[in-house]
């Protein structure tokens, strides 16, 4: 099957594999992608498993692969499911396929998807924006999975990063959280008093600093769940946010090609895309005051670009004369 689909310039999912065919697929280059959760039904759980299952894909050279969702709650008519069955928690789904680095796939009812839920997995020409790396579950939850650790808060608290021009940018996940809990800057990677900004892209759109007692999470359920972008702060103050305002993954290498930060103030982020594809870059500026140790920025700083024919720009802030120049 591989030699086929190597001379046919196709790829191979694996679907429903044991650990040996997955261990196999590293002699086998089609293979690109291995399904890491269970079949899709609206409301059940199969989601859940990625967090721990994307560690051995992506080891082995796999995309761990999320199985379909709808994007929307209600789709009368769906012969192979219940007529009281219903999705809840669309946008739950839509993140964690963006975050899984494999296919993202709504399986909706012709005229009944949420357009607007499904692309912000994606560019306009649909190229998916998916972190660099899939999210895996943060170690401290994978132990209190493991050893039942008392008084460890459990739930699915996973985290993917993406390298641009030497700077690490990251998401969290942070579903099913069982109790308050904090995350240290180490646990996501972060060296002991890097200058790191979070902005929260799910439910509360909050924005915060990280300091020396991490990033806190409130307990929650799977309809609020959380998604925050991390981003290190530039030397001059800046940080780039990327697409938080529209899109699950604000800093994807799909996107972002390169970043800048200038000596004398500001930044610059090299962007690719559709031609005519509009793209919104969010940035936060420095910081003074009290707000330096914790509190609300006075605003975050938004440039958005039309891309030209070429479907690369460069994207300035603070807005110039040139907030936005083609490549």
């Amino acid at each position: 099957m591989a030699a086929g689909a190597a001379a046919s310039g196709v790829s191979i999912q694996y679907c429903m594999s044991y650990s040996r065919h997955v261990l196999a697929s590293t002699q086998l280059p089609p293979v690109t992608q291995a399904r890491a959760s269970d079949d899709y039904q609206p409301g059940n759980d199969q989601w859940r498993p990625l967090g721990t299952t994307a560690l051995f894909a992506y080891a082995v050279g796999l995309a761990p692969s999320k199985d379909s969702f709808w994007s929307t709650p209600v789709q009368p008519g769906a012969p192979r499911y219940r007529a009281a069955q219903s999705e809840p928690r669309c946008r739950l789904q839509a993140a964690v396929s963006t975050l899984s680095r494999g296919p993202v796939a709504p399986s909706d009812g012709i005229g009944l998807s949420d357009a607007a839920l499904i692309m912000r997995s994606a560019a306009a020409d649909g190229t998916l924006l998916s972190p660099a790396r899939p999210a895996t579950k943060l170690d401290a939850f994978l132990a209190a999975d493991a050893f039942a650790s008392d008084g460890a808060p459990t739930g699915e608290v996973w985290f993917a990063d993406t390298a641009v021009s030497s700077r690490r940018f990251g998401v969290l996940l942070a579903a099913r959280v069982s109790a308050a809990t904090a995350v240290s800057q180490a646990q996501f990677g972060y060296a002991p008093g890097a200058s790191v900004v979070a902005v929260e892209a799910n439910s509360t759109h909050r924005f915060t600093r990280l300091g020396a007692g991490g990033l806190s999470l409130p307990p929650n359920g799977e309809l609020d769940f959380r998604l925050w972008n991390l981003a290190p702060v530039e030397r001059n103050g800046w940080a780039l946010l990327g697409e938080v305002a529209h899109k699950w993954v604000g800093v994807s290498p799909a996107r972002v090609t390169a970043v800048d930060a200038s000596s004398s103030g500001g930044m610059e982020v090299a962007v690719r895309g559709a031609a005519g594809e509009r793209v919104t870059m969010s940035f936060a500026p420095p910081c003074a005051g009290p707000c330096a140790a914790g509190g609300q920025p006075e605003a975050t700083v938004s440039v958005a670009c039309e891309l030209p024919a070429s479907g690369r720009a460069l994207v300035r802030a603070p807005e110039g004369a040139s907030p936005c120049a083609a490549l």
